[in-house]
């Protein structure tokens, strides 16, 4: 078992799972906890999980804020918490448009499938019901 404190977390996985830690990766720094907890919060209301964390005093600045906040996100979700705070500029073509959507196009009704589904459901099940209720009660 490893030495630990309450500030880092234990990242020796002790399981027989086969399940990797994904270290988290750095979105933005902010100056005020408040700011990194509003940016934060509209990362989860786009469906992207966000962590704000204090910022280590030796990845501080010497002449800046003596405190800062980031926010940190999964590897695979970098690219659309980006897009969520705007850091990076959506394309046109990928803007939803509700005056013109886009137009959904239908597939071929499989029409021999059914016709015979309705014919096993209308014809076929209550004709051999009927046959065989008709030789249980005819004996």
């Amino acid at each position: 078992m490893s030495d630990t404190n309450d500030d880092q977390v234990d990242l020796v996985d002790d399981d027989d799972d086969d399940v990797e830690v994904q270290p988290m990766s750095v979105l933005m720094s902010y100056a005020t906890r408040e700011e990194a907890i509003d940016n934060a919060r509209v990362l989860v209301e786009h469906g992207v999980g966000a962590n704000v964390v204090p910022v280590p005093a030796d990845e501080l600045e010497d002449d800046g804020p003596q405190a800062a906040y980031r926010i940190e996100v999964l590897p695979i979700d970098v690219h659309r918490a980006e897009r969520a705070l705007g850091i990076v500029e959506v394309p046109e073509d990928e803007i939803y448009d509700p005056e013109n959507p886009p137009k959904l196009e239908k597939g071929p009704v499989p029409w021999k499938t059914l016709i015979l589904v309705w014919i096993a459901a209308m014809v076929i099940v209550p004709g051999l019901a009927f046959l065989i209720s008709f030789n249980m009660f005819n004996r």
